[in-house]
Order: C-alpha cells, then sequence, then structure tokens
C-alpha cells in the first residue's frame, strides 16, 4: 500500500517536470509530440459480486479517486491511482457494511479512433483494504484485511482540445483475499494533461 501511494505522490510531483520539460522541447515545424503528464478525478460505482454460495448480497458504493500518469506516446502509458470505494451494505437489510479503498500502479494501451476518441484497456497491480463492520444489536464487531493483485479494465476518452479528456473506465479486482469479493467499478472521470 506505501509503495503503490508513494509511487502516485511522485507521479503528482513529476507532472510539471514532466511539463516543464516537454515546453522547453521544440518539435520539428508540422509535428506535435503526443507525449504528456496528466492528473485526474474519477467518481463512480463499485459493486461487490458473491459466489453461488453466498446469500448475501451487496448495494452499490459510491466511489472516489484521484490518478496521475503519463503517456509516451499515442498508445502506451502508465498510471497510479488511489480510489476510496466507500461503504457498502447489505441488500436489503443494512446488518453489515464493507468499507474499502484500491491503491494501484498500471500500464495503459490507448487505441485511437480519430483525433479526440479512443479506447483504452489496462492492466495492473493493486492493493485494496477494507474493513468488515457488523452490528447485531448493540455489539459491532469490525475486521480488516488487505489483498494484493491484478487490477485490469478497459474504457474510451474523449479528448477536449490538448490540454484535457474524459473517460468512461471499467475496472475489475478483488477487495479482500476471499472467494466472495470480486468488485467491478464503472467510473467517469475528467483529465488535465501538462
Amino acid at each position: 500500500m506505501k509503495t503503490i501511494i508513494t509511487a502516485l505522490v511522485l507521479a503528482l510531483i513529476a507532472s510539471p517536470a514532466f511539463a516543464a520539460k516537454r515546453s522547453s522541447y521544440k518539435e520539428p515545424r508540422g509535428k506535435m509530440s503526443a507525449s504528456h503528464a496528466y492528473i485526474g478525478i474519477s467518481g463512480g460505482k463499485n459493486t461487490i459480486a458473491t459466489d453461488s454460495t453466498s446469500t448475501t448480497t451487496w448495494a452499490p458504493s459510491t466511489t472516489v479517486g484521484l490518478f496521475a500518469g503519463y503517456s509516451f506516446n499515442d498508445y502506451v502509458g502508465v498510471e497510479a491511482a488511489y480510489t476510496s470505494l466507500g461503504t457498502a451494505d447489505t441488500d436489503p437489510v443494512s446488518i453489515v457494511q464493507v468499507k474499502g479503498s484500491l491503491a494501484s500502479l498500471s500500464a495503459i494501451g490507448y487505441l485511437p479512433l480519430g483525433k479526440v476518441f479512443s479506447l483504452f484497456a489496462r492492466a495492473g497491480y493493486g492493493q485494496t483494504k477494507h474493513e468488515l463492520i457488523a452490528t447485531v444489536g448493540t455489539v459491532t464487531v469490525t475486521t480488516s484485511e488487505t489483498y494484493s493483485g491484478a487490477v485490469y479494465g478497459a474504457g474510451a476518452q474523449f479528448n477536449i482540445g490538448q490540454s484535457a479528456g474524459i473517460r468512461l473506465a471499467y475496472d475489475k479486482f478483488k477487495l479482500g483475499g476471499t472467494t466472495t469479493t470480486d468488485s467491478s467499478m464503472v467510473s467517469v472521470g475528467a483529465l488535465f494533461k501538462f
């Protein structure tokens, strides 16, 4: 967790340096560099899936995330992100709650479809942390768990000029190490390029 958060902080710190280096470099006339650093914010819904042996269903939780990355060209980039997964309640009776977060570092591949629209796919490493809060009567029991594993997803990005963009993303990961905690997250984000 500390390693991924450190990577995110370094990416945010490095963004101005990348921007300064890029602005000082003069591209040949008629050619524009596709490389750029960016930062962004996202929000969406996370859904916890259960296996066929479980009778528990979870209401989707609201997510809020920050991300930062660097695109080396029109096709390849890297991205670090931290997302608060909010609180999911058992549905329909809220006896148990799950609070979670996800920190990740991913490689991203882009497929440009014209000047302003592109598809992308990601694959990387993430660490989730969650607290399971069970309340029975006046007694509340809290347990926590951390899990490290694969994060992968896909999405689409619409570029607004050369300095901003809007993206829609779908990501998959585990929230903890049990077989009943596969998570899928749908989010909408805004990013700002440097």
